[in-house]
Parts: C-alpha cells; sequence; structure tokens
C-alpha cells in the first residue's frame, strides 16, 4: 500500500531529541571573539507571504544585555533588533526594535521567571500582507502594526554580533527553524566543531565565528566543583530546589545547580547520627542521615536535617545485622518507607529487600515472592512510576553470600513490583566490555532507556563511563567520554543524577584518602541526551559545498505539494545472497509488474547499510556499527564487496589491510581481525563469515538484509523497483565519509553505476509526468555528480510541472553558486535557458 505523510526531516540518532545547540560568546569576550551566526550565508531567501524565526534560547549569565536576533529586509533601509536586558531588580525585558527608529515591543518577565540556564521558546513572526510584526517569549505574545512594511523582501538573519551592532549578551540557541512562506528550514545546530552551520538534511545553509557548540557538553564531562571534607561526608540531589546536598558531621553545604553558587551552612544543634559511610535519601524536604551498622547500642542511626533552618532531629535507633557497603536505596512516598537492597559487610553479600519504616522508625525484611536475586553488592537502581516497580541491576557476589569463596559480577535486570512485593528477572545479558560495576544510581527519562555509569572498582585508577541500557533487552551503548575515580578505599563512591528541568546529568565523586576519613567530592556535569562519539564527528568530513547528505533516516522520498514534503514508506523485507535475483518480497506490484512497495527501514533487526553513514543493527535492531573498529570495518567491506565475485583470498586481504607488513606477520593480525570480526557478526540472525579454499565469503540468507547486495541484484533486472532503488540511495553515497583509499575505485564504478542508470530513467518519467519519481532521482544524481546540468533540469522542471516556481528558482540559485565556487567562473545559463533548453548528453 502507498502511505503519504506529511513530514520533517529529522537528524540521525535520534532517538530522543540531541543535546546541541550553540552557545554565544557576549559581552565578557573581547569584541572580536564575540559570536555571530549567519543564517543564510550561503543562499538568498525571499519573502512575499509570512516569514517566522522560532528557536529555544536560554540565558547563560545574568545582568547580561545585547543583540539577540538581527534582521535586515534589504528594503527600505529596515533593520528590526531583538534585543534582551536584566536590570538592576532581576527584571528581565524583550525589546523588538526598528534599529534607529522605534522600539515596537517590550515584553517584561516578573523576577524568577526564567532560571539562567534554563531553555523558553522565541519567536519572530513578519506578515507583510497584514502589515505587523508579532514576538512570542514562553506564553506571552504581542503584536504591533507596521504600515510601512513591504510586501516582499530578501532578509539577512543573523544571531548575536552583526554588523556594527557588538553588544552580545551570554546566550544560547537550538531547535532553530525559519519558515519563509511555503519554505521550512530547519537547523539542528548539532555541529561540534568549525564554522559552517547545516541544515536538516546536511546542506552548509549559514556561517558562525566563534562559535560554542553545544553538542560538545553531551559528549565531554565538564568539572563544575570541587571540595574537600575533613571528616566523612556524604551527598544527595534535591531535584525540586536545583541542588547538591554535599553534608558532614557538622555542615550541610548546597551547591546551586543553576547559579553555580557554593553555600555552606552549620547545623542549627549537632547531628546525632555519628557518620561512618555517609548513606542519606529525601524525604518531605528534609534530608535523612542514616548508619545500618558499625555503631554502639542504642546509638541514633538516623537522623533528619530540616532543608530550610538545618535544623537536625533524631530519628531511629534501629540497626541491620550487617554492614551494608554499596546497597542501593529508594523511597517509597506513597507507602512511606525507605527501601534498599544489596550490600557487604562482614564478609558476606546481602540479597534481603529491606524497608524502613518512616512513621514507626524501624527497619524490616520485605516478604518478597518470584525471583531471587542473588546475594551481592554494588547494586543500582530505579524506580518506574507508571507500573511502580523498582528496577535493580547488576553488582557483584555469588550465590551463597560468602565472599570468600569468590566472586561473580552480574549484568542482569530485577523489577520488584512495590504493591504485591513480587520479583521478576527481567534479563541477564553477556557484558560487552570488561568486569565492571554500577554506581549507586540509574536514572531514566522514559520507558525505553536507563541510563548508568560503571567502572572497573579492581583497578586503583579507574574510569567511569556511562552506558545507556535498553529497558526490555540489556543492549548497552557508550555514551560520552570517561571521569577518573580513585578506586583505593571501598569507602569511595560514586552517584548519578538528571536534571530534567536543565537538561543535565551530574556526577558526584567521593575519594577518600589513606584513613577513609578525609574526603574529597568532585561533581561533574553532562548535557542530557548524551550522545556517543560518532554523534560528535557527524560533520568531520563533510565536503566543502555541503552537498553530501549526513543522515536521513530510512527510505525518503521527496514529494513538494503545496509546500510540504511528502515520502513513501515501504515495509521491509530482507535480502538473499544467491547468484538469483534477490526477492523484494511480497507486495503490491507496479503497472510493469515489478514489486515497488518493499524498501527498508533503518531500525529493523539484522540489517547492513553502506551507502550513506555506514550502520549495522544486530538481531534487537541496535545499532551495532560502534564496534567495528577500523581494521575489521575495512575487512568486513572487503569481504562484503567480493562476495558477490565468490570472495576475497586471504592473501589479497592481508596486503590490502597490511601492506607494509611480512607474510608471517599478517597472518597472525589477520587472525585476530577474523576472529574479532566474526564475534561481531554473531550478534545478527542470518549472516555467517566462511573461509574455504583460502578465500573469504559471506553467507547470507533471507534474514538478513544487505542494501548493497540489493543494489547489486536490482541491477540485473532488465525492469527494476525504481522507487526501490531511488529509497536505498537516498540515504547517501556509497561508503559515505569511509575515507580509506583501497575502496576508491569501487566507489568510482559504483557512482558511474547509479549515474547510468538513473540518467536513463530521468527522460523517461519526465514524459510520462511522474515528477515525483523524477524529482528523487534528479537529487540523487546532483548528489553524485553537483554539477550535472541534466539533473538541474529535470530538477527544475519537475517542480514547475508541480507548481513549485520557487522552490524551482531556489534550487537554481543554489547550484549556480556551487558552479562558480567549483569552476571559478559564473555558470552561462540563465533560469529560463536552461527551462527552455534541455541540456543534451548524459
Amino acid at each position: 500500500m502507498r502511505i503519504i505523510f506529511a513530514i520533517l526531516l529529522f537528524p540521525l540518532l535520534t532517538y530522543q531529541c540531541l543535546a546541541q545547540g550553540l552557545k554565544f560568546n557576549g559581552n565578557n569576550a573581547p569584541i572580536e571573539s564575540r559570536t555571530s551566526y549567519a543564517v543564510f550565508s550561503e543562499e538568498q531567501i525571499h519573502v512575499t507571504e509570512q516569514i517566522s524565526v522560532s528557536f529555544k534560547m536560554a540565558i547563560s549569565q545574568s545582568k547580561s544585555f545585547g543583540n539577540i536576533l538581527r534582521i535586515n529586509l534589504n528594503k527600505q533601509n529596515l533593520i528590526y533588533n531583538l534585543i534582551y536586558r536584566q536590570d538592576d531588580q532581576d527584571i528581565q525585558e524583550f525589546k523588538l526594535n526598528e534599529e534607529g527608529r522605534d522600539n515596537l515591543i517590550t515584553i517584561r518577565l516578573a523576577k524568577n521567571s526564567l532560571r539562567q540556564g534554563e531553555w523558553f521558546n522565541v519567536e519572530l513572526v513578519f506578515n507583510p500582507h497584514r502589515k505587523s510584526v508579532t514576538l512570542g517569549i514562553l506564553d506571552n505574545r504581542q503584536s504591533r502594526q507596521i504600515s510601512h512594511l513591504p510586501v516582499e523582501f530578501f532578509p539577512d538573519i543573523h544571531f548575536g554580533k552583526a554588523d556594527y551592532v557588538v553588544d552580545v549578551p551570554d546566550f544560547s540557541i537550538k531547535d532553530l527553524t525559519v519558515s519563509a512562506d511555503i519554505q521550512k528550514y530547519t537547523f539542528p545546530l548539532n555541529e561540534s566543531r568549525g564554522s559552517a552551520v547545516h541544515d536538516i538534511s546536511g546542506k552548509v545553509m549559514g556561517k558562525v565565528t566563534e562559535p560554542i557548540w553545544l553538542i560538545n557538553d553531551a559528549y565531554h564531562w565538564k568539572k563544575i566543583m570541587s571540595l574537600s571534607s575533613n571528616t566523612i561526608a556524604g551527598s544527595n540531589f534535591d531535584l525540586k530546589k536545583q541542588q547538591i546536598l554535599l553534608f558532614n558531621q557538622d555542615t550541610l553545604t548546597i551547591f546551586d545547580l543553576s547559579s553555580r553558587a557554593l553555600k555552606r551552612n552549620s547545623y542549627k544543634n549537632p547531628l546525632p547520627v555519628k557518620i561512618q559511610l555517609g548513606n542519606s535519601f529525601l524525604y518531605q524536604q528534609r534530608l535523612y542521615v542514616y548508619e545500618v551498622n558499625n555503631l554502639p547500642r542504642n546509638a541514633c542511626t538516623m537522623a533528619s536535617i530540616d532543608l530550610n533552618d538545618f535544623s537536625t532531629r533524631p530519628v531511629s535507633t534501629s540497626t541491620i545485622a550487617m554492614q551494608l557497603h554499596h546497597h542501593t536505596g529508594f523511597v517509597d512516598e506513597q507507602r512511606n518507607r525507605y527501601i534498599i537492597t544489596g550490600g557487604f559487610g562482614n564478609q558476606h553479600y546481602n540479597n534481603n529487600i529491606l524497608a524502613f519504616d518512616l512513621k514507626a522508625g524501624v527497619w524490616d525484611t520485605l516478604a518478597t515472592s518470584g525471583s531471587k536475586i542473588e546475594p551481592r553488592y554494588f547494586t543500582s537502581s530505579f524506580y518506574d512510576t507508571k507500573q511502580d516497580n523498582l528496577y535493580i541491576y547488576g553488582g557483584m557476589g555469588n550465590e551463597s553470600g560468602d565472599h570468600t569463596i569468590g566472586r561473580r559480577y552480574y549484568y542482569d535486570l530485577h523489577s520488584l513490583n512495590l504493591k504485591t512485593l513480587k520479583i521478576r528477572k527481567n534479563w541477564e545479558i553477556k557484558w560487552p566490555d570488561g568486569n565492571m560495576v554500577p554506581v549507586r544510581n540509574l536514572v531514566t527519562n522514559s520507558d525505553k532507556y536507563f541510563y548508568m555509569l560503571c567502572y572497573p572498582e579492581y583497578l586503583p585508577n579507574s574510569k567511569l563511563q556511562l552506558y545507556r541500557v535498553g529497558i526490555a533487552d540489556g543492549s548497552a551503548v557508550k555514551m560520552g567520554d570517561q571521569i577518573p575515580i580513585l578506586s583505593e578505599k571501598i569507602k569511595t563512591n560514586a552517584n548519578l543524577f538528571l536534571n530534567e528541568e536543565l537538561n543535565e546529568l551530574y556526577c558526584v565523586v567521593q575519594e577518600f584518602d589513606k584513613e577513609e576519613v578525609r574526603s574529597e567530592f568532585s561533581i561533574y556535569a553532562l548535557s542530557f541526551p548524551p550522545i556517543q562519539k560518532a554523534q560528535l564527528d557527524l560533520y568531520s568530513t563533510t565536503s566543502s559545498s555541503g552537498r553530501d547528505l549526513i543522515y536521513i533516516f530510512g527510505a525518503i522520498i521527496l514529494l513538494v505539494s503545496s509546500g510540504v514534503y511528502y515520502f513513501y514508506i515501504y515495509k521491509w523485507k530482507p535480502a538473499n545472497l544467491s547468484n538469483k535475483p534477490i526477492p523484494l518480497g511480497k507486495g503490491k506490484t507496479g503497472p510493469t509488474g515489478i514489486l515497488e512497495d518493499k524498501v527498508v527501514a533503518e531500525e529493523n533487526p539484522n540489517a547492513i547499510f553502506i551507502f550513506g553513514i555506514f550502520r549495522i543493527n544486530d538481531r534487537n535492531g541496535v545499532d551495532i556499527s560502534h564496534q567495528f573498529g577500523t581494521k575489521i570495518k575495512q575487512a568486513f567491506l572487503l569481504i562484503l564487496i567480493n562476495t558477490p565475485k565468490n570472495g576475497i583470498s586471504s592473501q589479497q586481504l592481508s596486503e590490502t589491510l597490511w601492506p607494509e607488513k611480512e607474510q608471517l606477520q599478517t597472518k597472525n593480525i589477520r587472525g585476530v581481525t577474523i576472529n574479532q570480526l566474526r564475534k561481531t557478526l554473531s550478534n545478527l540472525d542470518g549472516i555467517e563469515l566462511i573461509y574455504e579454499k583460502g578465500v573469504f565469503k559471506l553467507l547470507i540468507d533471507e534474514n538478513c538484509f544487505c542494501d548493497f547486495l540489493m543494489f547489486l541484484s536490482l541491477l540485473k533486472k532488465e525492469e527494476y523497483a525504481l522507487k526501490v532503488l531511488c529509497a536505498l540511495l537516498e540515504r547517501g553515497k556509497f561508503l559515505l565519509h569511509l575515507n580509506y583509499p583501497m575502496f576508491d575505485l569501487m566507489k568510482e564504478k559504483t557512482e558511474k553505476q547509479i549515474l547510468t542508470e538513473l540518467y536513463k530513467a530521468l527522460e523517461t518519467r519526465y514524459l510520462q509526468s511522474e515528477f515525483e519519481i523524477t524529482l528523487r532521482m534528479a537529487k540523487i544524481c546532483l548528489i553524485s555528480d553537483p554539477l550535472s546540468e541534466i539533473a538541474l533540469y529535470y530538477l527544475i522542471a519537475s517542480f514547475e510541472k508541480l507548481g513549485l516556481k520557487d522552490e524551482a528558482k531556489r534550487q537554481y540559485l543554489s547550484f549556480t553558486k556551487e558552479y562558480a565556487r567549483v569552476m571559478n567562473e559564473q555558470y552561462s545559463n540563465t533560469y529560463s535557458t536552461l527551462l527552455n533548453n534541455r541540456p543534451n548528453g548524459y
């Protein structure tokens, strides 16, 4: 069935919205170092109906003043500025001015309406026909008539420093969208370096000077505070007040996450409990500090601190029979209890689920049913409000609970229903990396993933690594870089917290000295959601023209009608590696009898993509391309590309991958590489790497899809599903961004095959009035050959036939700019000349 959707093209990787954006150097920097962003430096836009500029914004520093946005209409010397300032009474003010003439709109926000670093919505709309302008800040909207607003204009849009306007506040923007008449431009602002700014298709549209790319903050942990305590201490996170709490025997230190300010508060009266491990939890605006063991008989084991006046009071003298190092805990507010599990003490591991009754003030063991959680410590947990489940993950221990007989590491997930107290084992996986344990807290903001920090606790100079873990199957992906931790002492610990208001993760590391009394706190921040290394390097090999498509979800087919983009989605059917043409699966046949409604989707399991961004999905549909190191990836591609030719010999493989090494050396290296490749491919069904008669090749059955093999199969047919071919090619160039010389000839050959096939089809489909498929083919041709006049002709002619003349002219102007840049001369054909005289020859 043909299904049509109106869509926007969204970036690669977004299982969720990327932590991205552009931060501006403001007035605290020298003028030459202040940030300036020209949105359309590479293209002129034309407005006759309406233009709107919408984005999210955050103020980085209070008491700022200056230009946020400047729009020059290039008509009648009309320039409009959006100015921000915060006065001495902390009133925040946004003023829309007609530069040098008049203040049009002023929106004032009450004190504390916006936190420092908090994202809020901004929208500015000009309507030439209504002669009006509208400004929206948060939920505040104001409009103003402008009688002299021209009926058409060619706006230049700048953020930050622009021309002689050099006052710039410290601010950030993200999720930028510009709608000009029927055209919509979306800018993810997910660059990590450089001055080029890409739209959502990967095309370079703008330029920025002195940028601070926020996506780096989603990969690189940033240390934001360090503090030492001469006595045993602990930490917690107060989400409501946006504070990290650090406490010891006589002081509660509050670190405000918005202002990054630190404030020490002495207790009004002595803390009744003697701190040993620094355990704590928050309940009803009080911080509860507790110990479970190793205190004198009848001594206070739990006390609470009022977070408003810092008074303290004893809560309980109840104890547990053993010490519990590295347990995990959760406040069950609905039932007024605090639940803990796991822990180590007295040479034993704990597997009891214990609860502290916050009304009665006593500990008790919960009578659970269902699956058994083996004794362990270094456990971690998170709570699911929808299911009323406490999820308990991992750790290390053993079945008997006796530490003296050794330990094993657990990579499993259990769920405890807090109403029925029934435990269910959700899964246990084979961990992909070396042995490690999680920190105390897991965090989540969805029912799909949780996040955890792990480290090899047995290494004295260890590293904390963040993982995103699938709740359904335990699939784990590394996110962000690493945090150092000195893991010499058992009291050393780390906590992970999620601040959804500021979209940040925090890691609090507490490292103890030799005597395990004095400790050092380090607080790190990471923008949420975090990213993988590949996302950080998304544009690292982008061509200067910006023509290469960086990322596209699945098969995207461009159909422009009434200013809305449409695409066709086809169901997926795996490929079959045989000498017969690869079947495209059961489906509806087109007029020629060829199946045209099957194409792969990127999220499907057991799928291999080498057109566009290299991607391989395992049997669960999880992208595991990060597991392919450079040599493993090269070996895989060499074997895959040569499989239709009956494989590649071991000698040829070695000489290609390691030309500088002798045969004996390459034999060992090759063996290691092939073994690692086999191990990685074992995550997929329907594919096997074999070696017979001195040749490596892949056996791929109907359970595994490969776009390259489908491409070859389609070319073998006299008539083939053109829409399927386009859908394969719209992911991007063959081996996009894989700049290995060994594949240069194959790339060149494949691009020639693509152009040959599509050029043959362009005229035929155009004459048959199939303008949508003609558009798609022309765009693919321009990816391979950006200066193709044939492709340009059919592109603009198809747009004209669809009644989209403005888009046709925009594409023509983009082509002429690229032509002038490459050829160092102006393109000779005018728009009308080209349209009336189709270029000859392919």
